[in-house]
């Protein structure tokens, strides 16, 4: 029975833009969801001619599925907040840098728009291995 019936689904907003709001946490980088919009399905009977009217005949119910599904989107994702790490300390050679005390701004480069993550910058001399000789 499924192959009886056929939709070509589209989306509105396409593409759809979601909002993010990145924060620092204990010198970590956060992502929190801000705003999900509404996100519209249409379906439009499609396939085989056959196809095409038994799917024509039953999108009533398949509109009333649609609409039950439209929101779950925004509720699945609207103020999720993901950890995306913090910044691992980074050995070279006989020195490992370390960054504290993250904060965010902005920089434009081009015309163009971008995050900027500053730290302060700490610099540790590792201790050799000694050798007997």
């Amino acid at each position: 029975m499924s192959d009886a019936i056929s939709y070509d689904v589209s989306f509105k907003p396409s593409p759809a833009t979601i909002g993010i709001s990145v924060t620092v946490v204990e010198d970590a980088l956060t992502a929190t969801v801000t705003n999900v919009p509404d996100i519209g399905l249409s379906l439009t009977p499609s396939g085989n001619f056959v196809q095409k009217i038994i799917s024509a005949v039953l999108i009533p119910i398949a509109e009333l599925i649609v609409a039950a599904v439209n929101p779950k989107p925004r509720d699945m994702l609207q103020g999720k907040t993901m950890n995306l790490g913090k910044i691992p300390p980074i050995p070279v050679d006989n020195v490992t840098i370390t960054a504290s005390g993250l904060a965010l701004g902005g920089a434009t480069l081009g015309g163009t728009d971008y995050l900027k993550v500053t730290a302060t910058l700490s610099v540790a001399v590792n201790p050799t291995s000694g050798s007997n000789g």
